[in-house]
């Protein structure tokens, strides 16, 4: 009900937005209007999360609340309000520091503290002086354990460096000087020295150095270059002018030339227009969302390309400027989840990923080269070596980041390789030709460089390339048969991204053909009738979402599986897998820490007992987990009920017993079972056909048993 009070307050101040534009006298004083309205729409966004943090919260403290009184519907309200204001999208920037400072955090100015989700118990989050903190970091201030929302203090020293997909858990502490690198973490209680580097989950003494951009970065503050306050206020001002002054306004007046009386619509065009049926502005709609498709793709594959060639390799550039501009466009243009998820797990992929820029030397085509969720800093310093597949998750990190300047470095992977899920892959990187990099892992970056071999873990442990029954059952197959197989899961794979983009299409389309049939009648009746319209296309859209769910899957549950990724039933799940409703998808985001969520999965196919704490869970084959009475879900942790290795494909279920809790960050993998009472700590990997018994801890990647649990409470 909250929510759906926020949408109407959002829908209505948009609608009286376009209403008040919509009567002005001429495109002039309609931009004029848009303006001042942007303004005034963009204030009241940044201005409700921090009066409602300081009003309903006060001060964050150490502590905890239990999940569904009163404190905690205040807690959640404060948390989706920080989580929607429109500055997280400036994340990185002077701005978003200035916005986490509004809510409390002792973030110092000249950190840069890049984080895509903002830390919501903000009063117990310090950054000191000249640090850096991933944009691919988790630090949140709170944790939720066994039915408990638990917080504490994160505490970053001066001159600290966070890596990327590293996480810092509640009560855990960075000394000055100090670095965690990449897919690292801190538990509970855990403290890194002054000046040392730690890594692995847990966090633990490593034998390499300190990230050479940091020496990059004392040598410019010495000389007197590094980020001036004066830029970081210009840097700014650019940045909210562009987003109030451009991109907000064109709402209202985009509505405004569209209108029957201004604009296009006003000519013989508003003639023609007027004489459409129903089934007519259907189909023009229609035209318009295909335009509308291609035209991104063109520009996704465009624009990165042009701005790229003036990032360098090795050149240090100094942060908040036009090169710092030019590397976040990039970033936004060249990162389509829309594109990836479209392509992805099919021939498609490689073309599309070249396109935006990324080298595919001696290309073996695999038919699922990589999967759907690929990211990268600048696409063309990308290389993947001939007859490497990637499952999926994979992250490029291009950029490196100081507190004054930053760098693009090149990005290789080595030959006939193969990568599990989430996978981020960093500067300077010790891994060659013919490696098994498994899920969560990793990648070394002292030693010599590895080949021929496997890595398992945080930090990596050498595991055997290849299992041989694995690669028995697809060599079995023969090459007559791959081929073939190639060519029909080709075909298959077609018919999937047609039925993605019809699927993903009916909404936008439905909805601006309503709004082209009906606008005329919204406005009449005033803001709060945009109000009750937006909560409806809502609640239709994801409706819509879930049935689509269950029509890739056949409205049948999955059944566990093993095969090769050129059987039939492998390619039915790949559709299940585009169909199906991602946790990315915003609308089931929104529901995140809310009983709604359950809810949902259950529509989808879950199988879920009762007060069910979900953070922000993902589950990748719904229909094979079963989660018992009163378990509790972190923010970020994954379910993942299959794994594809050397192209076989195996799936199975996840059984969590009840009051289970799977911390954040962390992954339970297929055929793994949970009894009661057992608990995941945050940034775990459960490895496939794993064990929980009732009470116990697991800790770490891998995951191990560290002791057993007294109690099921917290």
């Amino acid at each position: 009900a909250l929510m759906l009070v926020w949408l109407a307050m959002h829908a209505a101040a948009i609608g009286q937005g376009i209403g008040w534009v919509h009567a002005a006298p001429d495109t002039w004083n309609a931009y004029a209007r848009s303006l001042a309205w942007a303004a005034g729409y963009f204030s009241a966004s940044v201005a409700l999360p921090v009066a409602a943090k300081w009003l309903l919260i006060g001060r964050f403290r150490p502590g905890q609340i239990k999940a569904w009184t009163p404190a905690y519907l205040r807690f959640w309200v404060v948390k989706f309000l920080i989580r929607s204001c429109p500055l997280v999208l400036m994340a990185g920037t002077p701005v978003y520091g200035w916005y986490l400072r509004s809510l409390g955090a002792k973030i110092h100015p000249t950190s840069l503290f890049a984080v895509r989700k903002p830390p919501v118990a903000t009063d117990l989050i310090e950054v000191g002086p000249a640090s850096v903190v991933d944009a691919n970091a988790h630090v949140h201030g709170y944790r939720v354990e066994r039915g408990w929302v638990v917080f504490g203090p994160v505490h970053v020293g001066a001159d600290v460096h966070v890596g990327a997909n590293s996480l810092l858990d509640v009560d855990s502490r960075l000394g000055d000087g100090a670095v965690l690198a990449h897919a690292s973490s801190l538990q509970p209680g855990q403290e890194v020295p002054p000046g040392q580097c730690w890594h692995g989950s847990p966090a633990q003494r490593a034998r390499f150095e300190a990230p050479s951009i940091r020496q990059a970065d004392a040598r410019v503050q010495a000389r007197g270059q590094g980020v001036s306050a004066l830029r970081r206020r210009a840097y700014t001002l650019v940045q909210l002018l562009a987003y109030v002054g451009l991109l907000l306004p064109a709402v209202p007046l985009l509505a405004h030339v569209l209108s029957s009386e201004h604009g296009l619509n006003s000519g013989a065009l508003g003639r023609w227009t007027a004489q459409l049926n129903h089934a007519e502005w259907l189909l023009l709609v229609a035209a318009g969302y295909l335009g509308l498709l291609v035209l991104d793709l063109v520009m996704t594959t465009l624009v990165p390309r042009w701005a790229s060639q003036w990032l360098k390799p090795g050149n240090d550039y100094t942060l908040f400027g036009v090169h710092h501009a030019l590397l976040r466009g990039v970033q936004l243009w060249s990162n389509s989840r829309m594109f990836n998820a479209m392509f992805g797990d099919s021939s498609a992929i490689v073309h599309y990923l070249r396109a935006v820029g990324w080298r595919f030397p001696g290309l073996v085509q695999l038919g699922s080269n990589l999967g759907m969720a690929q990211m990268h800093d600048v696409p063309t310093l990308n290389t993947i070596g001939s007859g490497t597949m990637v499952s999926d998750g994979l992250t490029m990190l291009n950029a490196d980041y100081g507190a004054h300047v930053f760098r693009v470095h090149e990005q290789s992977l080595g030959q006939n390789s193969y990568l599990g899920n989430m996978i981020f892959v960093p500067p300077g990187h010790r891994v060659g030709d013919n490696c098994l990099l498994g899920t969560k892992v990793m990648l070394p970056l002292d030693g010599p460089v590895r080949q021929d071999i496997g890595l398992l873990g945080s930090p990596p442990m050498e595991i055997p390339r290849t299992v041989q029954r694995d690669a028995q059952h697809v060599k079995a197959l023969g090459a007559d048969a791959l081929r073939s197989g190639l060519h029909h899961k080709n075909r298959s794979n077609a018919w999937s991204i047609l039925a993605y983009v019809i699927g993903n299409g009916v909404p936008p389309i439905l909805l601006g053909w309503v709004w082209a049939e009906f606008s005329g009648e919204l406005e009449a009746h005033g803001a709060w009738w945009h109000a009750g319209f937006l909560s409806l296309v809502l609640i239709t859209f994801l409706t819509w979402f879930i049935v689509l769910d269950g029509f890739s899957r056949g409205w049948t549950r999955l059944k566990p599986l093993m095969c090769s990724i050129y059987e039939p039933a492998f390619w039915r799940h790949e559709r299940h897998w585009k169909l199906g409703l991602a946790q990315d998808n915003p609308l089931l985001a929104m529901l995140d820490g809310t009983p709604m969520k359950a809810v949902v999965w259950r529509l989808m196919g879950v199988r879920i007992g009762r007060c069910l704490l979900d953070d922000g869970a993902a589950m990748t084959e719904k229909t094979l987990v079963e989660i018992g009475d009163h378990c509790t879900l972190g923010q970020h942790c994954t379910l993942q009920g299959h794994s594809l290795e050397e192209g076989l494909f195996k799936s199975g279920a996840i059984r969590l017993g009840h009051g289970c809790t799977v911390g954040e960050h962390a992954v339970v993998h297929y055929a793994a079972q949970l009894d009661d009472g057992a608990l995941v700590r945050s940034d775990a990997f459960v490895m496939k056909g794993e064990h929980a018994r009732a009470g116990e801890v697991w800790l770490g990647n891998p995951a191990e048993r560290v002791r057993v649990s007294p109690s099921s409470s917290a």
